[in-house]
């Protein structure tokens, strides 16, 4: 999880302001499951703008945005998830966010749009924007 992996960085000395939290734009696909539990191996990806969105699941327990398709639950980070990864990231204070790869995001660009609302909408929105300029803001 990524409470986990900041948890474990952190027990060694790394500041949580030094660690970015990465957010696919695919999905990952496990055969035979029908839910978050992952019982079966994952058998590759599947950008997000292939995915057939019908009966798509949100589950915040496992923190994990899914659907059933074709005999396989497919996991993935949707706008929703993406809006509570930047919660949680924001609340714990890392130092910021990724979305990779792009390319395979929807047409629509819903992903992005999510990340940047999530973002503006932030608490540390107003932190930022009240940071004295740096030599990059040229």
């Amino acid at each position: 999880s990524i409470e986990a992996t900041i948890n474990e960085f952190t027990s060694f000395g790394v500041p949580v302001s030094k660690l970015g939290i990465g957010i696919p734009f695919y999905g990952r696909k496990f055969p035979g499951d029908t839910g978050p539990s992952h019982a079966n191996t994952h058998s590759g990806g599947i950008s997000y703008k292939d995915i057939i969105f019908t009966g798509e699941v949100y589950d915040s327990t496992y923190g994990e945005q899914g659907l059933v398709n074709a005999g396989e639950w497919i996991t993935y980070a949707g706008p929703q998830l993406i809006n509570d990864i930047v919660a949680f990231g924001s609340s714990v204070g890392v130092g910021g966010f990724m979305a990779f790869p792009i390319n395979q995001e929807d047409s629509g660009h819903s992903l992005s749009a999510a990340l940047t609302d999530a973002l503006f909408n932030a608490a540390w929105a107003e932190e930022i924007a009240q940071r004295s300029p740096t030599p990059f803001d040229k």
